[in-house]
């Protein structure tokens, strides 16, 4: 289904059972941006609500059964004050939404929202130093098929994604949108291999297959990859 047929339908969906009581709804991520693959990048959906309760949630569950299959992820349901209140919080991850977003219905709560970057550095290098020991937990639990490893790696450096572009930013280098340019930036300013990430890029996007001892290997390169920049983020 074309990307434009799905957020008409989340769009439909979430109108018939939120009412008034939806305030906003927007995409972000590559699904915003034109870095949008289909059948291999999820659609990402940020919900504002003028409540939410446990109720609402299980409406979430049910929507999520009927556009799961369409790469829909559960979608970030908020209300305006959240918003408004934890840009403090989370400034890595508000900053990926207010710089990649596309407003689907209603007020756009992040254009004009400021977002306090003094921890910026800490968040980075806790984002890329807890992400490490996550795939190190995930590798040992792990049974080591060919396919599990395969959706190990790219989760995990998918999810890399805003720590990398935030080491950017500390480097004042303005972080580009599409994850092949983040990664060759990240090659230029931080002489992080950019032939490991085009290999990932190539097994996400079914262009290559690999055994589960590569895959390994794979892995073990890819935990010393985001270590060394890591500990060059902890330098900064």
């Amino acid at each position: 289904m074309e990307l434009d047929k799905i957020l008409h339908q989340a769009q439909a969906e979430l109108k018939k059972s939120f009412g008034d009581d939806l305030e906003s709804l927007l995409v972000y991520g590559s699904a915003a941006i034109g870095d949008y693959t289909p059948g291999v990048s999820d659609i990402n959906l940020l919900v504002v609500l003028k409540r939410v309760n446990i109720y609402i949630l299980d409406s979430m569950r049910d929507f999520m059964k009927k556009m799961g299959r369409a790469f829909v992820t559960a979608p970030l349901v908020m209300t305006r004050e959240h918003i408004r209140t934890s840009a403090d919080v989370f400034p890595i991850e508000f900053l990926e939404i207010k710089e990649k977003h596309r407003m689907l219905i209603g007020e756009d709560y992040f254009a004009d929202l400021k977002i306090d970057i003094k921890n910026l550095r800490h968040e980075c290098e806790h984002e890329l130093k807890g992400r490490v020991i996550r795939i190190r937990q995930s590798f040992i639990e792990a049974k080591g098929s060919s396919h599990e490893l395969k959706e190990l790696l790219i989760s995990a450096h998918t999810a890399n994604f805003p720590a990398f572009r935030t080491a950017l930013r500390l480097k004042e280098a303005a972080p580009p949108m599409k994850k092949e340019e983040v990664t060759a930036a990240l090659s230029v300013h931080f002489d992080l291999d950019v032939e490991l990430f085009h290999t990932i890029k190539r097994l996400r996007m079914h262009e290559i297959k690999l055994n589960a001892g590569s895959l390994r290997e794979l892995i073990g390169k890819y935990l010393s990859e985001v270590e060394k920049l890591a500990a060059i983020v902890d330098r900064l």
